[in-house]
């Protein structure tokens, strides 16, 4: 349950055996800028794989000419708030389908164990012109 992002009461709730938090310090580094600083070379097709503990949305923004360039984009999504200030499924698909990308399901679910809902999954996305050929 590790974050930048502070722990939101539900997070507890819904997982009691996450315990205590500390904070450390760390840099950051957007992913487009990352990609270019460590010289990796990127060859289509492309997989972008994001579990950045509801920083998906600040991943995406900061990673737009490497992600644009992925066939598939696999990413985890919450459906519920688990960190303070993270984006839900909603933004996450949004910024996505900005960048041309269409939502095709979910490989893995996680429900609440109380009631069942879904919690979080892992949402897979094809870029649109691959999605459309299928």
């Amino acid at each position: 349950a590790s974050s930048i992002l502070e722990a939101d009461p539900n997070l507890i709730s819904i997982f009691p055996g996450v315990g205590a938090s500390t904070e450390e310090g760390i840099r950051v580094t957007r992913l487009d800028e990352a990609v270019r600083q460590f010289g990796i070379d990127i060859f289509p097709p492309l997989l972008v794989k994001l579990d950045v503990q509801g920083y998906e949305d600040r991943v995406i923004l900061g990673g737009k000419r490497t992600i644009s360039q992925a066939a598939v984009v696999i990413t985890e999504v919450s459906f519920v708030t688990l960190y303070r200030e993270q984006a839900l499924f909603g933004r996450v698909y949004s910024l996505l389908t900005e960048l041309g990308f269409r939502y095709i399901g979910n490989l893995h679910e996680m429900a609440n164990p109380v009631n069942g809902q879904p919690v979080q999954a892992d949402a897979v996305f094809l870029k649109a012109h691959a999605a459309e050929s299928r």
